[in-house]
């Protein structure tokens, strides 16, 4: 029996996620810095929606990879905690 050659399959599947991942990220910065300078409601909800599905996105990851789910955890905390101080200094 031959062994199955999966060409570049896998890494065009990584980058593709890769760059999914890094234009949810652009989008949710760009909604938050919108919150913070205009307090609408619009760009903290589009926010946080892009914040939740990036997370899943990375727990995801993180769990086909067999990372430990604790340094997302610790991950998250860490960003918000940046964007929360990020808030404050643009306030």
């Amino acid at each position: 029996m031959t062994l199955r050659d999966p060409g570049l399959q896998p890494e065009r599947t990584r980058l593709a996620w890769s760059r999914t991942a890094f234009s949810l990220t652009l989008f949710g910065l760009l909604c938050f810095r919108g919150w913070c300078r205009d307090g609408n409601l619009f760009y903290g909800v589009s926010a946080l929606i892009s914040g939740v599905a990036l997370t899943a996105m990375l727990a995801g990851w993180h769990q086909r990879h067999g990372k430990q789910f604790l340094s997302l955890s610790l991950w998250s905390v860490g960003v918000l905690l940046l964007l929360n101080s990020l808030r404050q200094v643009l306030a």
